[in-house]
């Protein structure tokens, strides 16, 4: 009886937190913008990139899931680097 009791009570607060999201979503005036307000109004400032340097060559004799590549082939891309062990 608890376990149902509980169960029933986070299922409420699931629905009810998702209607709130819906609802306030739904409210804001920038619908299809996620909620950004975009404004001619605002200006961004450029990041300061002084402190930045160039990442490192990766070196290795195995690479899975497609042939050897240089972070200079990359260049301007948008690239995830996930390294992970077999051990």
């Amino acid at each position: 009886m608890r376990k149902r009791v509980g169960s029933a009570l986070a299922l409420a607060l699931l629905v009810s937190a998702l209607a709130y999201g819906a609802s306030n979503w739904a409210s804001t005036d920038d619908v299809g913008t996620g909620g950004a307000v975009a404004s001619s109004q605002t200006t961004m400032k450029p990041a300061d990139k002084s402190g930045l340097r160039l990442a490192p060559e990766l070196k290795s004799d195995v690479w899975l899931n497609g042939a050897p590549t240089s972070l200079a082939e990359q260049r301007g891309k948008v690239v995830l680097v996930d390294f992970w062990t077999f051990g």
